[in-house]
């Protein structure tokens, strides 16, 4: 993309929009995630109105970027946009999945597979895009502390609730006895 150097930002106003006009045509060309005329199609643009977006050309606007993330969920163009921030990006789970599995514990679980996620994808990072992998290892200490503060205090709820429901003392032995 020898067209996009140069353009630090990309005018976008977030992130470096040239690295993120570059993840996004590695994801549909290089990668062949999904055809670029269907994406255009879904953020209803024409194709050369696309194709100049993701050449670096013309900047996207926030609304597509947020329609271009919906039709190609890819964590690196979340991180991209977050890039130069105090934010992490986590894909976030379904409010159905979380209750299904048991509400916050299950959250958190998700929250720590994100997070060997991020961490696998650190080394991937520092191979693809030149970013030292260190440069995020505050950002996972943040969130592991943030996991570590907020695990334990949902697993002693759910243990003091599940002692109030167990029957005690005469109440045992009443329901044991009843014919």
């Amino acid at each position: 993309m020898a067209g996009m150097a140069g353009r630090e930002g990309g005018g976008h106003g977030f992130g470096d929009g040239v690295a993120f006009a570059a993840l996004v045509h590695r994801a549909l060309v290089r990668e062949r995630r999904r055809p670029m005329r269907d994406v255009a199609a879904a953020l209803g643009l024409s194709y050369a109105a696309f194709h100049a977006r993701v050449s670096g050309r013309v900047p996207f606007s926030p609304a597509e970027v947020s329609r271009l993330l919906h039709e190609l969920p890819d964590m690196r163009l979340a991180d991209c946009l977050l890039r130069h921030t105090r934010f992490v990006a986590f894909e976030r789970p379904s409010p159905s999945c979380a209750a299904e599995a048991g509400g916050a514990l299950a959250v958190a679980a998700m929250a720590m597979e994100a997070l060997a996620g991020l961490v696998a994808g650190l080394a991937l990072a520092a191979e693809a895009d030149g970013v030292d992998p260190m440069a995020r290892l505050e950002e996972v200490q943040r969130a592991v502390a943030a996991l570590a503060f907020v695990l334990p205090q949902h697993v002693d709820a759910r243990r003091r609730a599940a002692s109030r429901a167990m029957p005690t003392g005469m109440e045992a032995r009443a329901t044991t006895s009843a014919p």
